[in-house]
């Protein structure tokens, strides 16, 4: 699997774009030869024939490859606390997903830490890094999922309008270097990559994506990811003129040092809507 590396928070961070100008070899000047040590009197210490390029370089977005890396610090320390979580992060990562969208409401409905940590009572198969490619949602179950969320009028209501299903995703440990998350650039995917898949539970049974591979597609992670955070996945969006969905999975970093941290980290799923009523109560 190719990814592609991001070099460092402050790289991905900031402005849409940048424009810059970038020193490339002219075929046509010759071997470049460049001396690591005092070159021979008369000699250049770097030799070759260079034309500089303006170039944009830009981070991802949401509607075009479907993810993006965000600052945002969390008040939470302990996320082992479920009602820490409930009620201190969940406020903080619908703000975090309205702020980026522009979305009227968000309603914030689930999570899941993950470890690699050895032992434990917190540890079992459910919670640990997901290691094979996938989407959350596919396009019936996200508006499914709505309507079990909410009642049948207040349903009806968001899904006339734009809704986007988000996963916000972060290390609680950090830096993270043991089993990263792997994204694809959704503009390099094809409808047949995507595949349906079921996850069963008590008392319903939810509808995924399991992604097939093709060489088009264009992954990417972020190394050394910190607590300070987030990375939204556009894993549903209703507005099928933008990226719809963003396949994504752990994986196995063969660059990871021996004494890295465990993977620990947490995953929160949100609805945005963009329908003008207020964010309606879910169902108790």
């Amino acid at each position: 699997m190719a990814l592609m590396q991001f070099a460092n928070p402050k790289s991905r961070i900031g402005k849409d774009a940048v424009e810059a100008e970038l020193k490339f070899i002219d075929p046509a000047g010759g071997v470049p030869v460049t001396y690591t040590y005092e070159p021979p009197a008369g000699t250049p210490q770097r030799s070759g024939t260079y034309v500089s390029q303006r170039v944009f370089g830009r981070t991802t977005s949401l509607d075009r490859e479907a993810f993006i890396v965000r600052q945002h610090q969390s008040r939470v320390t302990d996320f082992s606390d479920e009602s820490v979580i409930r009620q201190v992060y969940y406020p903080e990562v619908a703000e975090l997903v309205k702020t980026q969208t522009g979305a009227s409401s968000v309603l914030v409905f689930d999570h899941t830490v993950r470890t690699t940590a050895p032992g434990g009572p917190e540890r079992n198969e459910l919670n640990e890094p997901v290691m094979v490619m996938h989407n959350d949602y596919t396009s019936q179950s996200a508006p499914r999922r709505v309507r079990e969320l909410l009642s049948p009028e207040q349903a009806a209501q968001m899904l006339q309008h734009r809704v986007v299903e988000f996963n916000v995703w972060r290390p609680i440990r950090g830096p993270l270097q043991t089993k990263p998350l792997a994204v694809c650039d959704a503009a390099s995917m094809k409808p047949s990559d995507f595949l349906r898949g079921e996850r069963r539970y008590p008392v319903r049974v939810g509808e995924f994506f399991a992604i097939a591979y093709n060489a088009r597609q264009r992954w990417h992670y972020f190394p050394d990811m910190l607590p300070s955070e987030a990375l939204l996945i556009k894993c549903y969006d209703s507005d099928k003129s933008r990226a719809q969905f963003c396949a994504h999975g752990a994986f196995d970093d063969p660059t990871t040092p021996t004494n890295a941290l465990p993977r620990e980290s947490i995953e929160t799923r949100a609805f945005a809507f963009f329908s003008p009523s207020v964010l309606p109560l879910p169902k108790q």
